[in-house]
């Protein structure tokens, strides 16, 4: 699903009257099993260790940490915040977002990873699916450049794949990560201190 279906549906989800947080910030206290959605607006979402969730977490204006060895059994989405997901964590949907940076440790994810902009660092990671930019026309123009920084030994089983034309879409790839499928739309970046001064 293109995250552009994800916000529409996200703002269907809010205009509906499903039970969310408005205004409010959403803490799971760690050791906790959760069997819905999580959603909040104007609010983070805070997931403490040795969670499970089965559902979405979504957010809009707002941040979303996960802690250690979590378990999401659905999609992350922050369409204007940033995400963090720390190790031995398992995302088993997509993990999205409008703006913001991604941030992964130690994660495994199912799904892809998309974003329309703002950088992505991925850190001991492995996506089965690919890396993608999606095309959005309405990019202010000092935020058209995504960096993509994959650090310790992370795979990407798919593509890296820029499909936003108005988007320079650069990648540093450390010796010992791998992307399996095609870069598509993507420059390399040769060093790590050259990639930060970009």
């Amino acid at each position: 699903m293109k995250l552009t279906t994800k916000i529409g549906f996200l703002i269907l989800i809010i205009t509906t009257g499903c039970d969310i947080q408005i205004n409010k910030n959403i803490n799971i206290n760690d050791n906790s099993s959760i069997n819905s959605d999580l959603i909040a607006v104007n609010g983070d979402i805070h997931i403490g260790n040795d969670c499970e969730i089965q559902g979405d977490i979504n957010t809009v204006n707002g941040n979303i940490y996960i802690d250690k060895n979590c378990n999401v059994k659905g999609n992350v989405l922050s369409l204007t915040g940033l995400i963090i997901i720390n190790d031995s964590t398992e995302i088993s949907g997509n993990v999205s977002g409008l703006s913001g940076q991604i941030k992964t440790r130690g994660v495994k994810i199912t799904g892809d990873v998309v974003k329309n902009y703002g950088n992505i660092s991925a850190f001991n990671t492995r996506v089965e699916g690919s890396i993608v930019i999606e095309e959005n026309a309405d990019i202010p123009e000092k935020l058209r450049k995504v960096k993509v920084s994959l650090g310790k030994n992370s795979i990407i089983s798919g593509n890296l794949q820029n499909n936003n034309r108005q988007v320079l879409a650069l990648v540093y790839i450390e010796p010992g990560s791998v992307v399996n499928g095609e870069m598509i739309d993507f420059d390399i970046s040769e060093s790590l201190e050259d990639f930060q001064n970009e």
